[in-house]
């Protein structure tokens, strides 16, 4: 299902950090994340990968 709206502020991010923050799963040494069960999405590179919108 296409977006308009998310994939128009998409334009202005480069990385999302994807999940909840979990107090338990806690770790001052992830890179811009704050527990470990989050993932870092680099936007810019899944939109060229595919060469189309992403899709949510």
């Amino acid at each position: 299902m296409e977006h308009p709206d998310m994939n128009r502020l998409l334009d202005y991010v480069d990385v999302l950090v994807d999940g909840p923050f979990v107090e338990t799963l806690r770790d001052v040494h992830l890179l811009c994340r704050g527990s470990s069960n989050q993932r870092l999405v680099d936007v810019k590179k899944k939109h060229s990968r595919f060469g189309c919108r992403m899709e949510w």
